[in-house]
């Protein structure tokens, strides 16, 4: 039997949910102005998230949280490549930077292989910017030795 403390509980928790929802731009706004406030707060907090979760852990959680993709998923890609980049085929050197990325289309999100860091930024450029090609290559002619 629910004593009268679980229903004020109970209803306390349904009005906080109808509130929230409500006020979603306002929670919104209050918590990026507390982030501003408290930056050295949230830079600690990163921290110690990143000191705890290295590795794989940290790994397919960004997988995970950026591509919708597993670590699993990422390795049989990259086999299925031959290891390294499916343009260049430059391989992951184990530089401190990710040099081997996810590929995928920022208008559908669809993923679609794993390329170096350099492939990876011309073809963002490529898909982003109408000519890009013919005007770096026109650019790259004025430079040509005679």
């Amino acid at each position: 039997m629910l004593t009268p403390e679980d229903v004020k509980k109970a209803f306390k928790a349904v009005y906080k949910a109808e509130w929230d929802k409500l006020h979603i731009q306002e929670r919104r706004d209050a918590h990026r102005q507390w982030k501003k406030d408290n930056r050295e707060k949230v830079k600690a907090s990163k921290r110690r998230w990143r000191q705890k979760n290295k590795g794989e852990i940290r790994r397919d959680y960004n997988l995970k949280a950026l591509y919708g993709i597993t670590s699993e998923w990422f390795d049989a890609k990259l086999q299925e490549q031959g290891g390294g980049c499916a343009i260049c085929g430059d391989k992951d050197k184990g530089r401190k930077i990710r040099s081997l990325h996810v590929d995928h289309c920022h208008r559908t999100t669809a993923n679609r292989g794993i390329l170096c860091e350099l492939c990876n930024h011309a073809i963002e450029r490529i898909e982003s910017v109408p000519d890009w090609v013919s005007k770096a290559l026109a650019y790259l002619k004025q430079y040509e030795k005679v």
